[in-house]
């Protein structure tokens, strides 16, 4: 059963929005004090000025696994915006745990945003396969005396050459107020911006030089409430000179495994884009590419750094050297390092515990008709998720092996990780959604009919330490390592029923599902010689490509070529839906009136147990006399 979690309003003024964020804390071993579970909040402290830093606690008690928490709104978390308004607070992204006496706390730090009385809660927690939910509290949120704040600028260095990096640091002063993000000038004439950090009490704006010429930034604006506060402009002088580029290709792995995948990164210090894409080595003999040419950049103390991100599919084992790649660069061209790249045939050990990567296998009915479609979605669930808050995660680009199948046709549809934010219950654990793949089975023959298991090739990352001495912040190998692991989907049954005999029309063909035929013509009037288009559109539920091509009985005056065939997949979240247009050409061979007669198609609907029967228009044609030139 999916439990989706419900969107939560704290005050009528601000919309609904949703928070999703996994808390996960256990408790000390032992036994638990013989209470029932419950939740409650406190604020420390519940009133403060703009700018100020305040604490959200959550006490859990009863509980022996805290297993997921859902934030109300009103908060904006690390730049992930689960949000459909102007947030009154932001804060850290993940919150502090800690145990005590039979319960658990965590609690995350926020700074108020904007003034105003606002109502923070109820949250929505998970704990031992239950559901607890808190009262609300009430934040008080004052504005701070304009007076008393202060905003300086300044650049640092104030001189650097194309391709440098430097700094606007914006110092603010008031006995409180803690800033969370200066509103920055507008420097895109000139420069690039890289990020924004917080140091030693100043607001820091990175940029890469990329003009030059003298060029004043600023001024700069602060909101503090509904006042803005802004500092004097500075000044900084580009020279006419470029710093010297180098660059480097790496990999996220030493040692990959046939059917995994490994990323390669393109790196040049000193510029702040890449412009023509580099020139990758020739891999095909033990590699495929999957994606590539994603770019970014990142900045440090000797300057910016652009790159681009290649991911791969390892293909063959063995000892393989990679490079260089040729990188050009303002009609400068560099040459990387050559690197070496280990393939082993298989992983040497488990990637992870089983019963933390798994599949659903959910059917939309288990009794149906032959030719009736049957929905089944396998969806790959992860208590690792995509926010990789352990030390490995499941890769959303996964791959659906169907089994080969007698008494079925299969037909994929859609496959997505939209539902990345559901939690869905198996076992009485949580999981969330990494993938959803769904297919339409139909049932070629009557009876008890397996579907055998599919099998869902995942591929796991298994990041490196987040330490700050064992990552290496600029290289490939921030992606981690990716592992292919298969996944076995349980088999379905299903209970086939033959169609009935009873009111079966003459024109049925075998389709199950509700159609409908329309059918329109580009003219009723012509000329001996001349051509009219006819197109009929075909519609409805159910499986469409498997339809012989409509039976029309069309005048013999008339020489027909054709149908050119289009087909369009209309399926929604919970069923199948097709339409095909058929387009055929006419040519009228002789003066008279002819009749295209109508078209009829029907269908077996399988809710009401029914045939139907859906017909097109007749069209009259007029065929005069071709005109004398």
């Amino acid at each position: 059963m999916n439990k989706t979690p419900r969107s939560l309003c704290t005050k009528q003024t601000l919309p609904p929005t949703l928070f999703v964020f996994a808390a996960l804390a256990v408790l000390a071993s032992g036994p638990l004090p013989a209470q029932e579970p419950a939740a409650s909040v406190r604020l420390e402290p519940s009133e403060v000025e703009v700018g100020e830093r305040f604490r959200v606690t959550i006490e859990v008690t009863g509980v022996r696994e805290l297993e997921d928490v859902i934030l109300p709104t009103g908060f904006e978390f690390g730049g992930n915006l689960f949000r459909a308004g102007v947030p009154f607070a932001t804060g850290i992204e993940r919150p502090e745990t800690g145990e005590q006496g039979g319960s658990v706390t965590f609690s995350y730090s926020l700074t108020a945003n904007r003034p105003g009385s606002f109502v923070v809660g109820p949250f929505e927690l998970s704990a031992d396969g239950r559901e607890l939910r808190t009262e609300p509290a009430t934040l008080v949120i004052k504005t701070p005396d304009p007076s008393e704040v202060s905003v300086r600028a300044r650049l640092d260095p104030a001189e650097v050459k194309v391709g440098e990096w430097f700094e606007l640091i914006v110092d603010v002063t008031h006995p409180h107020l803690r800033v969370e993000m200066p509103v920055p000038p507008d420097v895109s004439s000139f420069a690039r911006g890289t990020g924004f950090i917080r140091r030693d009490g100043g607001h820091i704006f990175r940029f890469v030089a990329l003009t030059p010429g003298t060029h004043e930034i600023g001024p700069v604006e602060i909101p503090v409430g509904e006042d803005i506060h802004r500092s004097e402009p500075v000044t900084l002088v580009v020279l006419d000179a470029h710093r010297d580029i180098e660059a480097r290709v790496s990999l996220n792995t030493e040692r990959a495994w046939v059917g995994g995948e490994f990323v390669l990164m393109v790196e040049v210090a000193g510029v702040s884009e890449l412009g023509e894409p580099p020139v990758l080595p020739d891999m095909s003999a033990f590699a495929k590419p999957l994606r590539g040419g994603t770019s970014g950049g990142s900045a440090d103390s000797d300057g910016y750094t652009a790159y681009r991100t290649y991911q791969y599919r390892a293909t063959a084992p063995g000892e393989f050297e990679i490079g260089p790649a040729q990188v050009t660069i303002g009609g400068q061209t560099v040459l990387t390092n050559p690197i070496r790249l280990t393939i082993e045939a298989a992983p040497t050990e488990p990637v992870i515990p089983p019963e933390d990567l798994r599949i659903a296998t959910t059917v939309e009915k288990l009794k149906v008709f032959v030719g009736e479609p049957v929905m089944v979605s396998y969806r790959v669930l992860s208590r690792g998720g995509t926010f990789r808050q352990g030390e490995w995660s499941a890769g959303d680009q996964d791959t659906l092996i169907i089994p080969l199948l007698d008494d079925f046709q299969a037909l994929r549809l859609e496959s997505s990780n939209r539902d990345w934010w559901k939690r869905i219950s198996v076992d009485g654990r949580l999981y969330r959604a990494v993938s959803t793949h769904r297919v339409a089975f139909l049932p070629l023959r009557q009876g008890e009919v397996a579907i055998a298991p599919a099998e869902i090739v995942v591929q796991v990352n298994r990041r490196k330490p987040d330490s700050w001495d064992d990552y290496d912040r600029s290289g490939a190998a921030r992606h981690g390592e990716w592992t292919p692991i298969t996944l076995v989907s349980d088999a379905v049954l299903l209970e086939v029923e033959p169609l009935p005999a009873l009111g079966r029309p003459e024109s049925f063909r075998g389709h199950v599902g509700r159609l409908e035929a329309t059918s329109w013509v580009d003219r009723t009037e012509l000329q001996v010689g001349e051509t009219l288009t006819l197109r009929i559109r075909i519609s409805g539920h159910g499986q469409l490509r498997m339809m012989p091509v409509p039976e029309i009985p069309f005048p013999v005056e008339l020489e027909v070529s054709g149908p050119e065939i289009d087909h369009t997949d209309l399926a929604d979240a919970g069923d199948l839906q097709e339409s095909r247009l058929y387009v055929y050409q006419l040519v009228a061979q002789r003066e008279g009136i002819y009749r295209i007669p109508a078209l009829e198609v029907s269908w077996f609907d399988p809710e009401s147990e029914s045939y139907g029967t859906s017909a097109t228009e007749p069209f009259d044609i007029t065929v005069t006399a071709a005109r004398r030139e």
